[in-house]
């Protein structure tokens, strides 16, 4: 059962839903704003609710303008509300040459790094190069990998080297009583359905209440991401 006013925290959002309106509890979203949009989309950001994230998507990596896109994204990753650089990442079945993303990566992994904020990661079929960086770059704040589907041996990797796992409506079942609750976030992505059944999933999957759900997603949130 929800208390009143209890916070639901979305750290990886591609829409401000309507069920944020009007409802006995508040949802906290961060809003994925790709750099060449934030023009457009910066009014999202104006609710006290609605923070956002912002990097340059391996699909959306164009060599001829992507230093002018790192640019704008240095300018706005400045914004009080950009609480992390993302989502950005490394992806074998879209996008440009892999060597290109991986630049693209590393260059936008080092302006976390100097911003002192987390990274949101899209990775397909590239977890190899990925844990490479990572263990390469060695970084101080926390790398979640969004809308993770793979196993529970591959959760239990990712979680041994330091990476975070957010979940959203589609993911492996068994990983969610195989990794330690301080790795674990929860997210629409781009899903039409209610933050709020995902977070009763995680409790029923997790043999938790809804309020131990609740609680260490928030102590998650605000160890990881400066709200």
């Amino acid at each position: 059962k929800l208390i009143s006013n209890m916070n639901l925290y979305d750290i990886h959002t591609h829409h401000i839903p309507e069920y944020n309106l009007n409802q006995d509890y508040n949802i906290i979203s961060i809003l994925n704003i790709y750099p060449q949009n934030f023009n457009c989309e910066k009014k999202l950001i104006d609710s006290a609710n609605i923070y956002f994230s912002s990097g340059i998507h391996p699909w959306y990596i164009d060599v001829t303008t992507f230093e002018r896109n790192y640019n704008e994204l240095c300018e706005i990753a400045k914004h009080p509300k950009c609480v992390a650089i993302g989502e950005i990442g490394l992806d074998k079945i879209n996008g440009v040459n892999l060597e290109i993303q991986k630049e693209a990566f590393e260059k936008q992994v080092l302006l976390a790094q100097e911003m002192n904020k987390p990274l949101i990661i899209h990775c397909v079929k590239a977890w190899d190069e990925l844990i490479n960086l990572y263990k390469k770059i060695k970084p101080k704040k926390s790398w979640i990998i969004h809308g993770f589907r793979g196993n529970s041996e591959q959760a239990r990797q990712l979680v041994r080297l330091g990476f975070k796992l957010s979940f959203g409506d589609h993911f492996n079942e068994g990983v969610i009583r195989n990794i330690p609750k301080d790795s674990l976030f929860i997210e629409t992505d781009t899903s039409k359905l209610s933050l709020l059944s995902n977070y009763h999933k995680i409790a029923e999957l997790g043999g938790l209440s809804l309020g131990e759900v609740v609680n260490f997603i928030e102590f998650n949130v605000f160890r990881t991401f400066t709200l």
